[in-house]
């Protein structure tokens, strides 16, 4: 009963990091490789979209010597926005395997989505 246990957990944790992660060959493709990378080890894929998102973060004003020595900030809270370019890369590995979407965020891996079976 034990072994059962033990091999569905494991299981079950090969299931879930195998959405964070993708085999091109013997190579492992994960979160934060980049755009050449993920090329150079699987290739070209079936379809790329691209598009732009907008973020935003703030700044805030900079730093002075208070007169008691020490030092606070000061100045006003912007509100900035910052355009980040976004691919989506498609490979489709056939009907037995499942196909992936790759999310580069300035040319670096962000996701991976298993998107169904390919054809």
């Amino acid at each position: 009963m034990r072994a059962a246990k033990f091999c569905l957990l494991i299981i079950c944790l090969s299931a879930t990091t195998s959405a964070f992660a993708l085999r091109c060959g013997s190579k492992v493709i994960k979160e934060g490789d980049g755009l050449s990378r993920v090329a150079n080890y699987c290739g070209e894929p079936e379809n790329i979209r691209t598009r732009s998102i907008f973020r935003s973060g703030g700044i805030s004003g900079s730093e002075q010597v208070a007169p008691n020595r020490r030092r606070a900030r000061v100045g006003i809270y912007d509100e900035v926005s910052v355009e980040i370019e976004v691919e989506e890369w498609e490979y489709n590995f056939g009907p037995n395997k499942l196909s992936r979407r790759i999310v580069f965020e300035d040319g670096v891996v962000v996701r991976i989505k298993s998107i169904g079976y390919g054809y």
